[in-house]
């Protein structure tokens, strides 16, 4: 406003002073009045265009203002272009993280489900070792009495308890690579390892050589030679009966081989009555070894000799071979023993390093 005035005060100057001389200083002042009254109007023009952009603006914000959005939707949108790649590598790189975590963890679980599998595995080879090292004891066992009670009276058929190998058929069953690969989890040398194996092995063969051996000696010899041998036992003494009774029959009652064999089949009949089993020793030397032997130093010129004696010579060999046969099987097991011992004990020794991975 103030400067309006002094304007309006030059101009008036000049119009007044028009014909007088006007110096260099006040035309300078005039001229640069003129100047900025221009410029005074030039702002007015510019702050009534502004006053009248923002009237337009006022009335239109909300047209500008969606405007204005769309714009910068468009300037999102093609920033979110770029940001789309880097989220999709992201997320693919991410999912391939993930994936790879879940296979790793899947392999995780499924060798630990496998190493837990063989672990049960292994338990079983334990369980069945020990069963079969305890049954080898138990048969060892069983033996040592065999042979003391076989070699006490060997004319009989003594009883061996047999202890069954199906264990050891099992275990040997098993695939040998699972048995393998659960020794080596349960960190046992791969040298204990080979050793189970032939310890199992030789055991079986000597399970199966001993049961084996045993029924054969006692159905096909001791048992066959002693029924043999009661056999003609049988005869001998049907024998003795026929020729007394021919002998009474020709009032020879009164002979010396007569009274020698009714005094003999008194002692004999009357020491055997009561027993619940036959015992060829008793038979054999209370009457077949005492008649061959009476019979030859004092009836050698007797009939009867004649008659009897090739009875007697079948009795004693039948009674011979029954003994022959003990002897001859408690010797093959007394060979067998220790080297049955020893496999049991390996066997053993093994079954501690099992047993150090599970309970017991």
């Amino acid at each position: 406003m103030k400067i309006k005035l002094i304007v309006a005060f030059i101009l008036f100057a000049k119009l007044l002073f028009a014909d007088e001389y006007i110096s260099p200083e006040l035309d300078c002042c005039i001229q640069n009045s003129k100047k900025l009254s221009a410029q005074i109007v030039n702002q007015e023009k510019i702050l009534t265009s502004i006053n009248n952009i923002y009237q337009t603006i006022g009335e239109n914000r909300d047209t500008i203002i969606n405007v204005v959005k769309v714009q910068n939707l468009g300037k999102e949108e093609k920033s979110c272009d770029m940001c789309g790649v880097i989220g999709a590598f992201l997320g693919a790189f991410i999912s391939a993280l993930v994936s790879l975590f879940i296979y790793k963890q899947g392999e995780r679980n499924v060798t630990k489900r496998q190493e837990n599998e063989i672990l049960d595995f292994g338990e079983d080879i334990f369980i069945l070792s020990k069963a079969i090292a305890n049954s080898s004891n138990t048969q060892i066992e069983s033996i040592d009495k065999f042979i003391k009670s076989t070699k006490k009276e060997l004319y009989k058929a003594h009883v061996l308890e047999i202890v069954p190998y199906n264990q050891i058929e099992r275990i040997r069953s098993f695939d040998i690579d699972k048995v393998k690969k659960a020794f080596k989890l349960l960190k046992i040398d791969n040298k204990d390892f080979v050793k189970f194996y032939n310890q199992l092995d030789y055991l079986y063969e000597v399970y199966k050589a001993v049961h084996e051996d045993y029924r054969e000696n006692t159905s096909e010899f001791v048992t066959k030679f002693s029924n043999d041998f009661l056999q003609m036992r049988q005869e001998i003494l049907a024998d003795i009966a026929d020729y007394n009774e021919s002998l009474r029959e020709k009032k020879l009652s009164d002979s010396d081989i007569y009274k020698y064999l009714d005094n003999l089949m008194v002692e004999y009949l009357s020491s055997i009555h009561g027993q619940l089993v036959p015992d060829i020793n008793y038979d054999y030397e209370n009457l077949i070894f005492k008649l061959i032997t009476d019979l030859l130093e004092s009836h050698r010129d007797s009939e009867f000799l004649k008659i009897i004696l090739r009875k007697l010579q079948k009795a004693k060999e039948f009674y011979i071979s029954v003994i022959g046969a003990n002897t001859h099987f408690i010797k093959s097991l007394e060979d067998k023993i220790e080297s049955y011992k020893k496999a049991t004990n390996a066997l053993n020794e093994i079954n501690n390093k099992l047993s150090q991975h599970y309970a017991s």
